[in-house]
């Protein structure tokens, strides 16, 4: 993939940077010039070898930690930080459960962590990009999520990202006259060092070539989502699936 040129020295903040897809992400905006700064959770290790494979590879970054138990919790930190031109959001709990197996708790989790955090990221870094007159927002779905399903086993989960659909679509469409893009990405089955290797080969037999999507190739896509040239990309809903 051709990296673009115009995002060289561009500060970009991706939450839930230190692992999964999110380190994916982290790695390839500062390979591709960007200055990252990476969010991780509460480990110091993984966030210190994040950052090191990055400057490894030459690119430049930055860390802090911070635990996200609630929306708010990611207003101090992130305000402490700005200003950014790109914000990836690659962050939110997974709950698989049933209907009757999920509690009052674990509702309110769901969508505090899968849908207001992404809202909170939103409002509290779109001013800054105004002022500027450009920015990019990458936000994360879940499976199918892109549109209204059932689910069987992760209905507060599917809800919550559900939601950031329609949330991408608002936003994309009160942003887009301040130079400003949001979209977001439904990723399938990734493969991640959050599976362990007997769940890696039971997700895998569900590919039509049995083999998981890498999470690079979901990076490539952020790469190419928060382009300057990717003006026309607004308000998308991106399924990354193999078509499953």
């Amino acid at each position: 993939m051709t990296h673009s040129r115009g995002l060289t020295d561009l500060r970009a903040l991706v939450i839930g940077g230190s692992g999964g897809i999110g380190k994916a992400v982290s790695k390839r905006l500062a390979a591709a010039g960007m200055r990252v700064c990476v969010h991780g959770g509460r480990s110091r290790e993984r966030l210190e070898a994040t950052l090191k494979e990055i400057a490894d590879d030459g690119g430049r970054a930055e860390g802090f930690l911070a635990e996200l138990e609630r929306a708010e919790d990611l207003v101090e930190p992130v305000t402490a930080r700005l200003p950014f031109s790109v914000v990836v959001l690659a962050f939110g709990p997974y709950l698989e459960a049933s209907l009757l197996e999920t509690g009052p708790r674990d509702w309110v989790r769901m969508t505090e962590l899968n849908l207001a955090l992404p809202g909170v990221a939103l409002s509290l870094c779109a001013p800054a990009m105004q002022a500027a007159g450009w920015g990019r927002f990458v936000l994360f779905g879940g499976p199918r999520t892109d549109g209204i399903e059932s689910f069987k086993k992760i209905a507060a989960y599917g809800a919550a990202k559900t939601g950031v659909s329609s949330l991408v679509r608002s936003a994309a469409r009160q942003l887009a006259g301040d130079g400003i893009t949001v979209n977001a990405i439904c990723p399938g089955y990734i493969r991640t060092e959050y599976y362990p290797e007997h769940e890696l080969e039971r997700l895998a037999g569900r590919m039509p070539d049995r083999e998981l999507i890498a999470a690079d190739e979901v990076a490539q896509l952020v790469e190419r989502l928060v382009a300057p040239e990717s003006k026309a990309l607004n308000g998308a809903v991106i399924r990354i699936d193999k078509g499953v």
